[in-house]
């Protein structure tokens, strides 16, 4: 990585391929921050230019760290080359009850099949940011809008995750687990809920390890989404 004066506003980070006999070294920019809460939602953004000339591509991943282990990633790949600024944005969104103690935030730049004319490719990237934080303690204090149901954390799990879903009015509710074969394996909630963001703790100590299913239904409302057992 070096310094570019062609920058979107001042100076950027460039990237380059490198190489090492036949095999072509990719370009890497990582950097970690401390953060002190839970966050349900996190933008991070800037702005590159790639001067693509073979099937090279920029990585960008998005992690959420706990004493060292990844509680939530999220990668874009960008595939295109762009000769003007281009934004790119990465969305970060997380529901875990864990507080994880930094964000990273990493870049490669690589072609598994490059050959010698894309040494002369770069990217440039600047104007990095952060934005859209909204705390999950904002989050569930507020009143909810919309039904929703959102993903279960962790997924995959080993022995229990957390289900999240928010009321908008006062409904009777239902959430149920399902195997692969459509079969009512556990109930959860059934029952009349206030207005609320809700959260549930699935237990799935009895089950064998597969892909089950996870279906909240109230009134007009109705949505499924898939949770992975792993022993």
């Amino acid at each position: 990585m070096t310094k570019s004066p062609n920058g979107h506003s001042g100076f950027a980070a460039q990237l380059k391929l490198g190489s090492y006999g036949n095999l072509i070294i990719p370009a890497n920019l990582y950097s970690e921050f401390p953060i002190l809460q839970t966050y349900t939602n996190i933008n991070f953004a800037g702005y590159y230019k790639f001067n693509r000339l073979g099937n090279e591509f920029i990585s960008i991943t998005g992690s959420l760290i706990k004493e060292g282990t990844n509680v939530y990633s999220k990668t874009l790949i960008i595939d295109e080359g762009s000769n003007e600024y281009s934004e790119f944005v990465v969305p970060i969104e997380y529901w875990g009850t864990q507080i994880p103690d930094s964000i990273s935030i990493s870049m490669t730049f690589f072609d598994d099949s490059a050959t010698a004319v894309t040494l002369n490719s770069w990217v440039l990237i600047d104007d990095l940011s952060f934005s859209r934080i909204v705390s999950i303690k904002d989050e569930f204090n507020k009143t909810p809008e919309v039904f929703s149901l959102r993903q279960n954390f962790p997924n995959p799990f080993n022995s229990s995750t957390k289900i999240f879903y928010s009321i908008p009015q006062t409904s009777y509710v239902t959430l149920k687990i399902y195997d692969l074969l459509g079969r009512e394996v556990a109930t959860l909630i059934n029952e009349e809920k206030s207005v609320g963001n809700y959260e549930v703790e699935f237990y799935g100590n009895y089950m064998t390890s597969g892909v089950y299913f996870y279906r909240m239904q109230t009134g007009n409302f109705a949505d499924t989404k898939k949770l992975i057992l792993i022993k």
